[in-house]
């Protein structure tokens, strides 16, 4: 019975509900070892899930310029907050990962509010175990740029505009900016920063390098000497108070999200 309501919950989710996605991803971690609270928690979840079923996504005709249009990840992580079961074992201290990936305004890339389309969502644990909130937070911003990425590369594609050659990254990165937002500021710090620092964990610090070929690296594979040259991504520290990404990493009301799902705009301005 609980596998069913999981997964019957773990539709709707996917299909419009992204505030639901942490609780959901909470529920097939637990699954295969339940115990009565973990029941109490399903039928809360549903409960809730119910009583807000009039919520759901919202695409407004004309929000913005299809063709200048800008691919905006969101990307946040909460720290060795979770437990991970496999079978009859219980392994603790996992951090919990989420993104939201839309199409905005390219009002965005410097402004605090634009309209936009929530394209996509997720909220996972992270399998690999973090020693810190940074570590967390970068394993987030891999994910959602990965995706982010992918999407811009297939909307080229839908315009015609990936030829041959294999060289499809390269050139979907002339024809939509992305832009990343995070509220680590020290990750932020780092990304932006012109010479990278060294990392103790060499996993992280090749994550880290990832990051920033993307930003400080021309579709040539050339470095760049300052990062506004040839600009195609770009990444912004937001405040905590305006992440959409929040109820994807903990359990929490996720009022500005739902918000932002029915006015369909992207409000950067922090609260009071």
């Amino acid at each position: 019975q609980l596998r069913s309501v999981i997964g019957s919950l773990a539709w709707v989710c996917r299909q419009c509900r992204p505030g639901l996605s942490y609780a959901v991803s909470r529920l097939q971690s637990i699954a295969a070892a339940a115990q009565v609270k973990d029941l109490h928690f399903a039928n809360k979840t549903l409960q809730q899930a119910k009583a807000d079923s009039k919520l759901g996504m919202t695409f407004k005709a004309r929000a913005f310029d299809w063709h200048n249009a800008v691919v905006v990840s969101i990307t946040d992580a909460s720290f060795a907050a979770e437990k991970l079961v496999v079978e009859d074992k219980t392994f603790p201290r996992r951090s919990q990962k989420g993104r939201i990936t839309a199409l905005a305004d390219p009002k965005i890339w410097d402004g605090d509010k634009a309209n936009m389309h929530i394209i996509g969502w997720r909220s996972t644990m992270i399998k690999r175990v973090c020693r810190s909130t940074f570590n967390a937070e970068t394993q987030a911003l891999v994910d959602g740029v990965a995706f982010g990425a992918r999407l811009r590369t297939i909307i080229a594609d839908l315009r015609g505009m990936i030829g041959e050659g294999g060289k499809w990254l390269d050139q979907s990165r002339h024809v939509m900016p992305h832009l990343w937002l995070t509220d680590c500021e020290s990750l932020h710090s780092y990304l932006v920063n012109p010479i990278a620092a060294n990392a103790e964990d060499k996993r992280l610090e090749i994550d880290l390098e990832d990051l920033r070929q993307s930003l400080w690296e021309d579709s040539d594979g050339n470095p760049k000497d300052d990062m506004s040259e040839e600009q195609s991504d770009k990444v912004r520290w937001i405040d905590t108070s305006t992440m959409l990404a929040h109820p994807l990493t903990k359990l929490m009301k996720a009022e500005r999200l739902e918000t932002a799902l029915l006015d369909n705009v992207l409000d950067l301005e922090p609260t009071a």
